[in-house]
């Protein structure tokens, strides 16, 4: 079973997976690393694209608006409380 945060180093690109509490992988891992500095750079640089689509402030309340608002109540777009701050987010 995969955590959280090994799903987000492989869709990424942006890290190596190692086996909790070893630490002959983490010293492997490390070195690797250290060897490859180029794809340790890209590693990082593709980590860091990852964060910033998914888990940006923005992105992270574009969807909290648009899963508020498939569950509100039907209204005209201007009484709903959140429709100024939900047009202002998605300029």
């Amino acid at each position: 079973m995969c955590t959280l945060s090994e799903v987000c180093t492989w869709e990424s690109g942006g890290g190596l997976c190692i086996e909790p509490k070893n630490e002959d992988a983490l010293f492997d891992a490390i070195d690797y690393l250290q060897r490859h500095p180029d794809q340790a750079l890209a590693m990082g640089l593709h980590g860091r694209d990852y964060v910033v689509q998914h888990y940006d402030w923005n992105v992270l309340a574009r969807h909290y608006l648009e899963v508020l608002e498939q569950h509100a109540q039907p209204a005209k777009a201007a009484e709903r409380p959140l429709a100024r701050f939900s047009q202002s987010i998605r300029a």
